[in-house]
């Protein structure tokens, strides 16, 4: 399965700009790519647009009733940025009815009711190629309009309705997320108590000392009871030296691991 390719912001921007904005045609792409890329529009769903499809939801400009892949409807926002480029094309072409989008010629002259799927291909490429954007595809700009809005703090199931996907697995595959098992994003939501007890061995391994630590496994302790301190260049548990020659740091390291991790004034939790 190919994942394609990601814009930066700074590179999502440079390509939507790089269309001259004194010509009529550059003006239509310059709108072309502005929607691409901020509402994550696939190819045809960008030659079918019409001006039906432009309403108001909540104060706010929207793409209503937008017909997407397998029959599939849904609503897109239309930030007021792109209302404004893809305005500034359509008075300049006259349009006010049917299709958003339509060809123009060498004479910046618009004709025909619409526009082909080839015609998004070719605006993209031309301006990647322009942009020094290499293998640019139009559905990565769908692919970027999706991980933008994620690195913004979007949430997941919202750029799912953006995007019209069914399966929540699409969306992530789009954003190329995979789990993370370690700073989890449930270790810390509000819910556990302040002085929790944890395995102090799986710690200690997860901050790079030694497996000697975890055998035989240390009892749970809370990390006020249990702490590390500093003793002069070596380290204390529970007032017994542990700073035997195997170790796989130095005790100064792993005391500046442990202390930058977890708050060992008390038992209010890990570092913020």
């Amino acid at each position: 399965m190919r994942l394609g390719n990601w814009l930066t912001a700074e590179q999502g921007e440079t390509l939507w700009q790089s269309p001259d904005a004194q010509r009529r045609r550059g003006k239509r792409d310059r709108a072309l790519l502005a929607v691409l890329l901020a509402c994550g529009l696939r190819r045809h769903e960008a030659v079918d647009l019409n001006f039906s499809h432009l309403q108001q939801r909540e104060q706010h400009w929207a793409i209503v009733d937008l017909m997407g892949k397998a029959g599939h409807t849904r609503t897109v926002p239309m930030p007021d940025w792109v209302k404004a480029v893809l305005d500034v094309w359509l008075t300049d072409a006259g349009i006010t009815s049917g299709r958003l989008f339509r060809r123009v010629n060498r004479a910046g002259r618009v004709w025909g009711d619409g526009m082909t799927e080839k015609v998004v291909w070719h605006v993209v490429r031309e301006f990647a190629e322009k942009a020094g954007i290499d293998k640019l595809a139009p559905h990565d700009l769908r692919r970027t309009c999706a991980r933008l809005c994620h690195a913004a703090g979007g949430e997941l199931e919202q750029i799912q309705f953006l995007l019209g996907h069914v399966s929540i697995q699409t969306t992530e595959r789009y954003l190329g997320c995979k789990q993370r098992i370690r700073s989890a994003v449930n270790d810390r939501i509000g819910i556990e108590p302040k002085g929790e007890w944890r395995t102090v061995g799986p710690v200690l391994a997860s901050l790079g000392v030694g497996a000697h630590y975890n055998s035989p496994a240390w009892p749970p302790v809370t990390r006020k009871e249990y702490g590390f301190r500093r003793w002069s260049s070596g380290c204390v548990l529970n007032g017994t030296r542990a700073c035997p020659s195997t170790h796989s740091s130095s005790c100064a390291t792993i005391w500046t691991r442990f202390s930058n991790r977890f708050d060992l004034s008390g038992t209010s939790g890990l570092r913020s």
